[in-house]
């Protein structure tokens, strides 16, 4: 670049600049970290939470939800290194709720992916996100009784994943622990944090 003075130009001043590609994810590179599956009121208000907790770009383009729901990222989804974005059963039911500034549950700076397809169990099952090579990325398998948080189960608060950046590396570990309910706790705010 030069700058012009309306005269003479300055001298030249050089800068390079790298873009990070983004790259699909890898298995464990994306959890689930807070599930609404049964909220107080319609259920509507579901949603999924997940995390990058990798340190890259991810391109989630054509990865899908399946199991309990049925959605799939359109292309150019990118989530930063440690982003959270959440999906939703209802776009404008969510909006409402945590995005509305005069709701007293409003979040600011909520990413919304989109809204899926079906509905989550009350009494639990497996949330599964495939890559788009049918690679399995994460999975949950929850539940609403034996150990699972109750204040999750239609009493206001959802499911969040304890520690979710202290979780082993080795991928059939982090799917052993994650899969437990001592992993998951009720959230501490009535009708969940999402995105935070």
């Amino acid at each position: 670049a030069r700058a012009f003075d309306g005269r003479t130009w300055s001298a030249l001043s050089e800068v390079f600049f790298f873009s990070e590609v983004p790259q699909p994810p890898q298995p464990g590179d994306i959890l689930i970290t807070e599930i609404q599956y049964n909220p107080d009121g319609p259920d509507e208000y579901e949603f999924i939470e997940i995390l990058n907790r990798t340190t890259r770009a991810l391109d989630l383009s054509n990865h899908r939800f399946a199991d309990a729901i049925t959605f799939t990222f359109p292309d150019q989804t990118h989530l930063a290194g440690g982003g959270i974005a959440v999906i939703v059963e209802n776009v404008d039911a969510f909006a409402e709720r945590y995005q509305d500034e005069t709701s007293p549950y409003f979040h600011p700076n909520i990413r919304v992916i989109g809204q899926w397809s079906g509905r989550l169990s009350d009494a639990g099952e497996r949330i599964q996100l495939w890559g788009a090579n049918s690679t399995l990325i994460t999975e949950v398998h929850f539940g609403d009784d034996n150990g699972w948080p109750e204040l999750a189960d239609g009493l206001g608060s959802s499911l969040e994943l304890s520690n979710p950046l202290d979780l082993p590396e080795d991928f059939m570990a982090l799917q052993s622990l994650i899969n437990q309910p001592s992993s998951w706790s009720a959230s501490s705010l009535f009708h969940g944090s999402p995105g935070q």
